[in-house]
C-alpha cells in the first residue's frame, strides 16, 4: 500500500469514559442535531466519526461483516462514509434519495463511482452510505489529492475551468481518464450539479506512482444561487458551447465527435430519471423540478 500522511486527533479518545454502544441511526440523529445547532449529548462519539470535510454532516464508520457499524479505528471491515440529511439543505431530507438516483444514473452511463447504497436512517429518513475509495483493506490507504490541492484552486468560489481539468487529467492519468473527465463534466451539466467545485475532483496514486482519476463523488442535483457552475466550460459558467466541447476534446486527445456521443448516451439514461426518482420515494414536486431542469439543459446545449 502507498504510504501517506494521516491526521489523527491529539487527544486519545480511548482514554475518555464513553457512553454505551449506540446504533448508527442514533449517532446520525445526534450528528444532524449538532449540525443544526443543538448541543449533542454524544459529542465524544461524534468526535470519532468526523474528519471527512464538506458542507454536509457525515459519519466515518466501518461496515462490519455482520452488517453493523463501528467507529473504532483499526477494526476489520469496510471503511465508508454515511452522508446525512438536514432541513438546512436545498433538498432537505430528500438529499440522499436524489443523490442515490444521480449516482445510479451516472453508473448507467458508465461512470465509475464508489459502491453505494441507501441506509435507513432515523424517523423513516434515508442516508447515503458509500465505500471509501481511498482505503485499501483494513489499514491500507491510497495517496489522494484533490484538484483544489493539486492546482492551488479555491473550493469556496469559482476558480477552475473544465478545459484546465482535462489538461491536468491527461498529463497525470492519460487519454482515457481525460475522456472520463469530459463525460463527468457533461453529466454534471445535464443533471444540474453546479456545486462542481475544486474539491469535488480528485486523483489517486498507487505504490508504483501511477495516477488515476478517482471515482465520481458528490453527484447530486445542486443548482447554485447564481445559476452557474463552480467549474466553468472554457470561461462560461452557464453551459458548454460546441467550441468549448471541441477544445476539451482536443486537450483530451479524442475526436470531438465523441463528446456528441457522450451527450446522447447520457440523455438516453436521464430520460429514465423520473421513474428512478419515483421508485425511491422522491416527492413529485422535486421530481418535476429536476426533470424540467434536465430538459432545459438539453435544449440549451443544442
Amino acid at each position: 500500500m502507498s504510504r501517506c500522511l494521516i491526521l489523527l486527533p491529539s487527544t486519545n479518545f480511548d482514554d475518555i469514559k464513553k457512553q454505551d454502544d449506540i446504533s448508527i441511526q442514533e449517532l446520525g440523529k445526534q450528528a444532524v442535531e449538532e449540525f443544526e445547532g443543538t448541543e449533542s449529548a454524544l459529542i465524544d462519539h461524534l468526535m470519532d466519526t468526523a474528519g471527512s470535510g464538506g458542507a454536509r454532516p457525515k459519519i466515518n464508520a466501518i461496515l462490519l461483516s455482520d452488517g453493523s457499524y463501528s467507529t473504532k479505528r483499526g477494526v476489520s471491515g469496510t471503511p465508508c462514509l454515511i452522508k446525512l440529511t438536514s432541513d438546512n439543505f436545498y433538498l432537505k431530507h430528500e438529499e440522499s434519495l436524489v443523490e442515490f438516483c444521480c449516482m445510479t444514473l451516472a453508473n448507467r452511463c458508465g461512470i465509475e463511482t464508489a459502491k453505494f447504497e441507501l441506509l435507513n436512517g432515523n424517523e423513516d429518513r434515508f442516508w447515503l452510505r458509500q465505500n471509501r475509495f481511498d482505503c485499501v483493506g483494513t489499514k491500507g490507504r491510497l495517496h489522494m489529492i484533490s484538484a483544489s490541492g493539486l492546482l492551488d484552486a479555491s473550493f469556496r468560489e469559482p476558480s477552475l475551468d473544465y478545459v484546465d481539468l482535462v489538461k491536468a487529467t491527461r498529463a497525470m492519468c492519460g487519454v482515457k481518464d481525460a475522456k472520463n473527465l469530459i463525460q463527468r463534466a457533461l453529466f454534471n451539466y445535464l443533471i444540474c450539479n453546479q456545486d462542481d467545485h475544486a474539491k469535488n475532483f480528485s486523483y489517486l496514486c498507487d505504490d508504483f506512482n501511477n495516477w488515476k482519476l478517482s471515482p465520481f463523488y458528490d453527484v447530486v442535483y445542486s443548482p447554485t444561487p447564481f445559476g452557474e457552475h463552480m467549474t466553468s466550460f472554457n470561461g462560461d459558467g452557464i453551459a458548454p458551447k460546441k467550441s468549448s466541447l471541441a477544445l476539451m476534446a482536443k486537450h483530451a486527445g479524442i475526436n470531438p465527435k465523441e463528446t456528441v456521443i457522450m451527450v446522447e448516451e447520457i440523455m438516453d439514461q436521464l430520460t429514465h430519471a423520473k421513474s428512478l426518482f419515483q421508485s425511491v420515494g422522491v416527492s413529485q414536486s422535486t421530481i418535476s423540478t429536476i426533470t424540467k431542469t434536465i430538459g432545459e439543459k438539453w435544449l440549451q446545449l443544442n
